[in-house]
């Protein structure tokens, strides 16, 4: 198609007529995208065998069930970038093919380090927080509330890398500008918005931990100053409650 558009197109515009130019480029493009159609329809059902048995050699569930998904819809997105490869090209002939290419690359990096950081996170998430013999007997429920809470803080993370990277794909195809809708006041306002909630659920969420770490090491009979009293049993429960209820 390259050839195509850059050599014979030009060579007709200037030895015949524009218009008879013009309408080979639309059948190079027209013909290019039909043969880029078959090749993937062609190649669907070995590619998803592929991908379905590195599915089956995989250990974790998050990286088996996104290449099981991934094996059944590739193929639907090959499609819409060769159809979106055919509507720049017939919309803005003069600078299709650079733009085509700027933008590929840029996607390939950002799916690249989008999975790259999505594999990581996955890979954390799968593993338990295990702290030490001394520090679970002085804080048995510490390990308990960190696995619960990191590996649901990970989740949120990785969405938020799967949201980003949506974005950027969208910004580098010219579909969505990121800078503009950041730099208007409804952008910054979301983000400074996610910002200082995100800032203000970490803050909470590590002073209920440290709050409770506390209450529980004083309310251990083998750590702190021994085994407390009756009275401050009832009120230390109490507080914890409260916190737990806050």
């Amino acid at each position: 198609m390259g050839y195509g558009l850059m050599v014979v197109v030009p060579l007709a515009n200037f030895y015949l007529t524009p218009a008879l130019g013009q309408g080979i480029g639309a059948l190079v493009i027209f013909g290019a995208f039909v043969y880029a159609v078959a090749v993937v329809l062609k190649n669907r059902l070995r590619i998803r065998n592929n991908l379905d048995e590195l599915a089956g050699r995989s250990d974790l569930t998050a990286t088996r069930v996104s290449l099981t998904l991934f094996a059944r819809t590739w193929h639907l997105f090959a499609l819409a970038y060769f159809l979106m490869v055919l509507v720049l090209t017939l919309t803005r002939p003069a600078d299709a093919l650079p733009f085509v290419l700027f933008a590929t690359l840029k996607t390939l990096a950002i799916v690249v380090i989008g999975m790259l950081l999505s594999s990581l996170l996955t890979q954390t998430i799968g593993r338990r927080i295990r702290l030490s013999d001394d520090l679970r007997r002085k804080l048995p429920l510490l390990e308990p509330r960190l696995n619960s809470y990191v590996p649901n803080a990970l989740r949120v993370i990785r969405t938020i890398i799967l949201i980003v990277v949506i974005l950027l794909v969208l910004n580098a195809w010219g579909a969505f500008d990121l800078m503009a809708w950041y730099a208007s006041e409804p952008g910054r306002g979301l983000v400074g918005t996610l910002a200082s909630v995100a800032t203000i659920l970490v803050v909470a969420i590590g002073a209920w931990l440290g709050l409770a770490s506390l209450i529980e090491h004083k309310l251990n009979p083998e750590t702190g100053t021994g085994e407390p009293t009756a009275r401050a049993k009832t009120l230390l429960s109490l507080f914890r409650n409260a916190l737990a209820i806050a």
